[in-house]
């Protein structure tokens, strides 16, 4: 596997300070604001409520602390703010930045990953998903995070610069810049090379068409635009769903002395809107779920409580799945066979489906699943 390098403190680009726009004039700032000084003979509460008044607030202390790179209090005050407000996009940006420098790459590609769940379209943040995801050596992943940055965004150069040192070749890197704006979200896929040369070719696919849950191409306006690598479309225009149309998707994890936090929205960290949620409990330590599969129905499992394993094929290949963790989820497809077992003692498996009960739905006999599956492939 190729060696993943590069000083990431020279390729890491600036963050425009917050509060700001590409608008505003560059070194102006407003006027200092005139603070009074209590004078002597105040009572103490006197004093803490003018403590109160004029005490930073805690973006702007996580600010301060970034600029004095003292990036474990950053994290620790961006944390804060994001509990109060879990939707500001630009603040997980902040908070990557911090746990990325603090050493902490797991957390800051979460936090990236929140970032562009509620701004798909941060080219940026995009761009420095990328970047965490090299320093941890996933050069697929950060390949398609660069490609979709650089989509949103062709005047990211450092783009092409970071693909560039994951081995693209110049004649790569021209195509790249030609294709501009209409590289599909997904990047590129193999040329067939019948000569078998170890160096492989790419093609670009295009144009940029994003797809629903059913796979049906949107508007880019309409895109759900959750943040997941790669994207839950099924492969190569196919209808026919498949275990590469299934992920693994990290869920906001809020750090707190008081305890830990774990939201969960629609159309957000979840590709789908949740119609209905399910949970299993009090399942014999050892037992086995019986397996079935859905026609059109999604669903995220998650490990609430102990852990399970989740065992899918899609007729051709099979996977397991260990969920042990409250803030990772795991996304699966329609016409996907699936198995719960290997629960521990006081396991809680939830579930959040795209819609209510429908027995139709179910499929219960894999021979059954098999037929479908080759009336599917058949079309």
């Amino acid at each position: 596997m190729r060696q993943l390098g590069g000083d990431y403190g020279r390729t890491l680009r600036e963050s425009r300070p917050l509060g700001t726009s590409k608008a505003d004039p560059v070194g102006l700032s407003p006027p200092p604001r005139t603070t009074r000084i209590p004078a002597a003979g105040v009572s103490d509460t006197q004093q803490m409520l003018f403590r109160q008044r004029f005490k930073p607030s805690i973006i702007t202390s996580a600010d301060q602390a970034q600029q004095a790179g003292n990036w474990a209090l950053a994290a620790e005050r961006y944390s804060e703010a994001l509990a109060r407000n879990p939707r500001n996009s630009p603040i997980w940006v902040q908070y990557g930045h911090a746990l990325k420098e603090c050493g902490r790459l797991a957390e800051a590609e979460v936090a990236y990953r929140n970032a562009l769940a509620y701004n798909p379209q941060d080219a940026d943040a995009r761009f420095q998903l990328g970047h965490v995801l090299k320093l941890q050596h996933k050069g697929e992943e950060a390949q398609s995070a660069y490609l979709h940055a650089f989509a949103l965004d062709p005047s990211l150069q450092d783009c092409l610069h970071e693909l560039s040192n994951l081995g693209w070749s110049v004649a790569e890197i021209s195509e790249l810049k030609a294709a501009g704006s209409h590289i599909a979200i997904g990047g590129l896929v193999p040329r067939e090379d019948p000569a078998g040369s170890a160096t492989p070719s790419w093609r670009i696919v295009a144009p940029k068409l994003p797809v629903d849950v059913n796979g049906t191409c949107v508007a880019a306006a309409e895109s759900s635009g959750f943040a997941v690598e790669p994207t839950h479309r099924p492969l190569n225009g196919s209808r026919r769903w498949s275990l590469a149309s299934c992920y693994k998707i990290d869920l906001p994890k809020i750090q707190d002395h008081r305890g830990n936090l774990t939201f969960i929205e629609g159309n957000a960290q979840i590709p789908f809107e949740i119609k209905r949620i399910y949970y299993l409990y009090d399942v014999p330590g050892g037992a086995e779920r019986a397996g079935h599969s859905h026609h059109t129905l999604h669903q995220v499992f998650l490990a609430a409580s102990g852990s399970f394993d989740l065992v899918i094929t899609d007729g051709i290949e099979e996977r397991t799945i260990h969920l042990n963790r409250s803030y990772t989820g795991f996304y699966l497809c329609p016409m996907i066979w699936r198995v719960v077992n290997n629960f521990s003692t006081g396991a809680v498996c939830l579930v959040l489906a795209s819609a209510v009960y429908d027995e139709s739905d179910y499929i219960r006999h894999y021979d059954e699943y098999l037929r479908v599956l080759g009336q599917e492939h058949e079309r």
